[in-house]
């Protein structure tokens, strides 16, 4: 596969992710302040179906403990990391985890959100890298100048927030129907998720691309979006079996990677194994994308001839 060719050619290309993941890991974790665990308790007693579906003393334990450094791989469009699914854990190599605690909710806030940025920008750049290490012909060189990077952060932050707002909003109608028809038919409920799930992967597969035109041709965020419906258009069933092979080998591989305990040095041999699968099927998206974007370049231009 060209995505893994690419990779051993640039190997350093995966030192991002493994710079990240050592961070989360060995790193100190900081963590909400108290006064946001107050607030929740004070809606868990307010709202007593919570219970139900999250119990209280298993969801305060976990984001008590969540460490909101790996903000720094904002989950749509950020660094891969195999650290941050990890979740929690209290034991590394060199001893129990250093917890230190937010002091109060406006320095999280503002931390968050610069971590966000700091996230988008380290992205970025990693994006950069990887498609670089693609990249084969001058049509598609990628720009790498200072403004180029921030320019791109920006897109890529507004995509990112764009595509969060539409899913967000997508999921609350999904919620809300299946609630609400399932007062009175209960049967329903069920297809009305999947239906919805099945629209959001549907949505999500459609904006495959707009990362790599981002990356690899300088658009902004709606000729991205546009030009990725497109391509997913002239390509779907290519694109799909791409993507579903990239995540399942993604995936089970991570399963591998994450099976030796966090306070054990071989660990560090799963977060090397995963930051390398993870840049080379990236990398595998990149190169599909540059091929794709080159035949039909050759198709307009054997239509303009003809």
């Amino acid at each position: 596969m060209d995505g893994f060719e690419a990779i051993q050619a640039h190997f350093w290309v995966i030192l991002p992710p493994i710079l990240l993941d050592i961070l989360f890991w060995l790193g100190p974790h900081l963590t909400v302040p108290n006064s946001i665990l107050n607030q929740f308790s004070v809606l868990y007693r307010a709202n007593p179906l919570l219970e139900e579906s999250f119990p209280q003393e298993q969801f305060m334990d976990l984001f008590s403990r969540y460490n909101l450094v790996t903000s720094l791989s904002p989950s749509l469009v950020g660094i891969p990391s195999l650290v941050k699914t990890q979740l929690i854990f209290d034991q590394t190599p060199i001893g129990a985890v250093s917890r230190m605690t937010m002091s109060n909710e406006g320095s999280t806030a503002l931390l968050l959100f610069s971590m966000l940025l700091g996230g988008m920008v380290l992205a970025t750049i990693y994006l950069k890298l990887v498609a670089n290490a693609v990249a084969r012909n001058s049509e598609l060189q990628v720009r790498n100048s200072l403004g180029a990077v921030i320019k791109a952060s920006l897109r890529i932050f507004g995509f990112a927030l764009l595509l969060s707002i539409m899913l967000g909003i997508f999921s609350t109608v999904v919620f809300l129907l299946s609630a609400i028809l399932g007062q009175f038919a209960g049967w329903i409920v069920l297809p009305i998720v999947f239906i919805g799930f099945s629209l959001m992967l549907w949505v999500l597969l459609f904006n495959g691309f707009v990362v790599h035109g981002v990356m690899m041709q300088d658009f902004g965020i709606f000729k991205a979006v546009k030009n990725s419906i497109m391509l997913v258009r002239a390509n779907a069933s290519q694109m799909t079996m791409l993507f579903l092979v990239a995540y399942v080998l993604h995936i089970g591989l991570r399963m591998i990677w994450s099976y030796p305990d966090t306070d054990m040095w071989l660990f560090a041999i799963g977060i090397v194994g995963h930051a390398f699968i993870a840049s080379a099927v990236l990398a595998a998206t990149f190169s599909f994308y540059q091929d794709r974007v080159r035949w039909q370049s050759e198709m307009t231009a054997l239509a303009s001839d003809a």
